[in-house]
């Protein structure tokens, strides 16, 4: 596994960056930072049900919208829209439902499924209960 400074020191021979890079951000990276984001909303869903989910989460949610369409419109991390970076103002009516779509997809799919997968692994109860502990000693 290469190192992100030997893979700067790789992409300079093609792009400039700056010496002191602190803007790039792997795919990986920014995918994590969406569970973290969606792991408010997942946990309310797992635990008190999808009926009694609060909307304690919207500012996770609208920074996971954020970072998501980042990655699919700046980024070029979608396989489905390409590799080309894209401002609101130049997209089609196709090209915008494509990217909502993919955007609900990284935040929806790839997320929501990846804590759930997290909380049963914990065996964090799916039913409402009162004073529940979410005490996790897995290493899912």
């Amino acid at each position: 596994m290469w190192s992100l400074d030997v893979l700067h020191v790789f992409a300079r021979c093609f792009v400039q960056l700056p010496e002191d890079d602190t803007n790039s951000v792997s795919e990986k990276e920014l995918l994590a930072r969406l569970v973290v984001c969606m792991g408010g909303r997942a946990a309310e869903e797992r635990i008190l049900g999808k009926e009694n989910t609060t909307s304690g989460a919207s500012s996770d949610l609208e920074q996971a919208t954020r970072i998501a369409r980042a990655m699919v419109t700046k980024y070029g991390f979608s396989d489905k829209i390409g590799p080309i970076s894209v401002e609101p103002e130049e997209m089609s009516g196709k090209l915008s439902e494509m990217v909502d779509s993919e955007v609900k997809r990284l935040c929806q799919v790839q997320c929501l499924q990846y804590v759930f997968h997290v909380t049963r692994a914990c065996r964090v109860p799916s039913v409402p209960i009162a004073n529940v502990s979410l005490t996790c000693s897995c290493r899912a």
